[in-house]
């Protein structure tokens, strides 16, 4: 009768181990810990101006200065300043020989200007809150609180 080979244990299976081991330990650590400190380390407080147009003016009063506004599950940051302002349309006027743009208001609508406080850091490439989300001017940001939902457009960040 033909007895099986057993599998023996060497140093090169030692050395993969070792290896795999080492990995895991590298890409687990990076992860949580490094991120971690360099989000706690860089963390400032700057001030993002939002504007959302086109806001009914009956519902303006459900933003109030000290609301907390949190975005994508998030906490954004805080109100600290409220602006009730026209709300501008552009409209195209056909009356005339050739067609213009004329500049109107809507009265009942307006816009709301916000200052909201945040803390995250200051990159090269601009503003991440917390560290992660990029925050630019021009970006389009869906901010809510309990009461109040909308869609903002970043105009400042200082």
């Amino acid at each position: 009768m033909k007895e099986k080979a057993r599998a023996r244990f060497n140093i090169i299976d030692f050395l993969i181990i070792i290896a795999v081991l080492a990995s895991l330990f590298v890409l687990i650590f990076r992860s949580t810990i490094v991120d971690f400190i360099g989000n706690v380390i860089n963390t400032q407080e700057a001030v993002v101006t939002v504007r959302v147009q086109g806001v009914e003016r009956d519902k303006v009063d459900m933003l109030k200065t000290e609301d907390v506004l949190y975005w994508n599950g998030e906490l954004f940051g805080s109100v600290t300043e409220i602006n009730i302002l026209e709300n501008k349309q552009v409209v195209l006027n056909e009356s005339g020989v050739s067609p213009i743009f004329v500049e109107t208001t809507d009265p009942e609508l307006c816009d709301i200007e916000c200052r909201v406080s945040v803390k995250g850091a200051f990159y090269d490439d601009g503003f991440r809150l917390a560290g992660s989300y990029f925050l630019g001017v021009g970006k389009t940001v869906e901010l809510y609180t309990d009461g109040f939902y909308c869609s903002a457009i970043i105009t400042s960040i200082a």
